[in-house]
């Protein structure tokens, strides 16, 4: 029998809570023969505790109480899952200083990435702060340690005449890309962040507000602009739909029920546009959003003002864009602003008969 993993009646009743613990009554689970595991604390004492099963579920309502974004519980239950299955973690006895280091090793082999492999630990972390926490129980003395994860200098991003290439390949007969074609054009018109764009609804959107305010990362509200080019492709998807879903973008192929489009299958979908484009660079549905930075950037817009549209409350983080902008466009910076080379012809200077390197003394 599947586990239900935070059935819906444990949260409030939000669509954007409910998709997700949708998404997870379909992750991998732990195996079902695990029954009721036993537990030595240090007090030498006997505990029956539920089985690891339960102990996410719990895990998972502690996280959604702490004000974790659902989007971050959702990430940590998978990894805490993964964790648990591959190594075969059955109780907490288990969960011992060589079982993660072992963890470690198995991600280091299979080449991820630092910050992913930060991810899974941040999940181990927080679990050994709920057991102790909410349930009393010391599992060990030691600290798990988070790689430090260094901040790009710098971002990739999408020139206009690239994405036009990208346009060039998106049939528009289909629903599918009018409606990828819409949430790119949302992405690169506002700098939201896809989570944010996914969150939309029809009626936020009824009236063609100029303006909307926004709660992104860390619960911290904004406002983010529309422009008519923007609204012209949201018609031009809206008007391929016949459905009364009130999110904004939503699955509809026909196979199932019409519900929310999930953040995996936008990123898949805009994978494959990527793909199909040729190019080799690391070009991922976030980088729709630096290429909002960095064009502002570009063009001329304050560095605060960038940070403000883009939600920043670090400075740095907004810099990058700047930095992106002078590796780009270097060359032609030294063309436009070089002061010496404005077209005089350099009168004064001593005259040589033939060029200077053709001077210098034969080896």
């Amino acid at each position: 029998m599947r586990n239900n993993l935070l059935k819906p009646n444990h949260f409030p009743n939000t669509r954007e809570t409910a998709e997700i613990l949708r998404q997870l009554d379909h992750l991998p689970i732990i195996g079902e023969d695990m029954g009721i595991q036993g537990y030595k604390s240090d007090d030498s004492s006997r505990r029956v505790l539920p089985d690891m099963k339960q102990l996410i579920i719990e895990f998972g309502e502690y996280l959604f109480r702490k004000g974790l974004a659902p989007a971050t519980f959702k990430k940590y239950l998978k990894d805490l899952r993964q964790f648990s299955k591959e190594k075969a973690i059955l109780n907490l006895d288990e969960l011992t200083r060589d079982s993660v280091n072992d963890w470690v090793f198995t991600l280091r082999k299979r080449n991820l990435a630092t910050g992913t492999i930060a991810d899974h630990l941040w999940a181990l972390k927080h679990f050994h702060k709920f057991i102790e926490e909410e349930k009393k129980i010391a599992l060990f003395q030691w600290d798990i340690r988070i790689p430090i994860v260094p901040a790009p200098e710098t971002v990739e991003f999408l020139e206009i005449a690239e994405q036009e290439t990208l346009f060039t390949l998106l049939d528009y007969t289909k629903i599918r890309d009018v409606r990828l074609r819409a949430f790119i054009e949302l992405m690169l018109n506002t700098g939201m962040r896809p989570s944010e764009a996914l969150n939309l609804t029809r009626a936020e959107l009824a009236s063609r507000p100029e303006e909307i305010e926004i709660i992104g990362k860390g619960k911290k509200k904004r406002s983010v602009y529309l422009t008519e080019r923007v609204y012209h492709w949201l018609d031009q998807y809206l008007s391929k739909r016949n459905d009364s879903h009130p999110a904004l973008f939503v699955i509809s192929n026909g196979k199932e029920k019409i519900r929310a489009l999930t953040l995996r299958t936008m990123e898949g979908d805009f994978h494959h546009l990527i793909q199909e484009s040729g190019t080799k660079r690391k070009i991922v549905l976030h980088t729709l959003r630096h290429t909002f930075g960095t064009l502002f950037m570009a063009n001329g817009c304050p560095l605060d003002y960038i940070a403000r549209l883009l939600g920043h409350s670090n400075p740095k983080t907004t810099r990058k864009y700047y930095l992106a902008v002078t590796q780009k466009h270097a060359k032609e910076a030294y063309i436009r602003f070089n002061p010496f080379d404005n077209g005089n012809d350099y009168k004064g200077l001593p005259q040589q008969s033939q060029p200077v390197a053709l001077l210098l003394p034969a080896n």
